[in-house]
């Protein structure tokens, strides 16, 4: 059985995981995307997925077999690491590589400190070498820069989505519209893309989120774009 209700219902049987119980909108939006374009039968890398049910209890394979029949295969940081290794495929293996909230961990750290574009640069040339031709690629993430974002930033937070602090892990740096176009024109790969953002928090607070656009567009001094209006951010590419 391979529709979106089937994955509503893992997604709610795997709720008692923390992942799970922060992340279940999130991941039943990306699935959903995915299902309008992944082709049946097709050979599918997961990037940062897993078949992992037992030790964590939920499962990356599981979900999105749930949408469409396919291939499944993954990597992990329990296979590889991505920001430094090669992928373990020969050139033009696969006919879609997905990575869904992975890339915000592919930051290295240099000496010194400094955070360097070396490790997404890295996922990012890999997952072009192993496509296919007409290949697709699926990349999603938390939108740092969204009205989200700027709203939990004038309450005194970090602007992004998922901040860290001394009680709370969070994301090194997220991404943005404007670092996907940086990282396609400093490859020069997945340069044909499409980028759209979509709301993945609950319904009570996304009110509260259009409640404060106003006030966001008013400090800007501008509307807010497309790619600004929500928490995810989807990039869709051909090889």
């Amino acid at each position: 059985m391979t529709t979106l209700k089937h994955l509503a219902r893992l997604l709610v049987r795997d709720s008692g995981t923390h992942y799970i119980a922060n992340g279940r909108r999130r991941i039943f939006i990306a699935m959903r995307r995915l299902k309008d374009v992944i082709p049946t039968g097709a050979r599918v890398l997961d990037i940062g997925g897993h078949d992992s049910a037992k030790q964590l209890g939920y499962s990356f394979k599981e979900y999105t077999q749930a949408v469409v029949p396919c291939q499944y295969f993954f990597e992990n940081a329990n296979t590889l690491d991505i920001r430094t290794d090669p992928l373990p495929y020969d050139d033009q293996t696969f006919d879609v590589v997905v990575s869904s909230e992975s890339i915000e961990h592919f930051w290295l750290q240099r000496d010194g400190g400094m955070i360097s574009w070396d490790g997404i640069e890295n996922f990012w040339r890999e997952s072009h070498r192993v496509l296919k031709p007409n290949g697709l690629f699926f990349c999603s993430t938390r939108n740092r820069s969204c009205v989200f974002a700027w709203m939990l930033a004038v309450q005194g937070e970090e602007l992004q989505v998922a901040f860290s602090s001394p009680t709370r892990c969070g994301h090194v740096r997220e991404l943005s519209k404007l670092d996907f176009e940086r990282i396609a024109q400093s490859t020069g790969l997945f340069t044909r893309h499409k980028i759209e953002t979509e709301s993945s928090i609950p319904k009570p607070l996304q009110a509260r989120v259009n409640f404060f656009k106003p006030k966001v567009e008013r400090l800007l001094n501008r509307s807010i774009k497309p790619d600004e209006e929500h928490d995810t951010i989807f990039f869709t590419a051909r090889k």
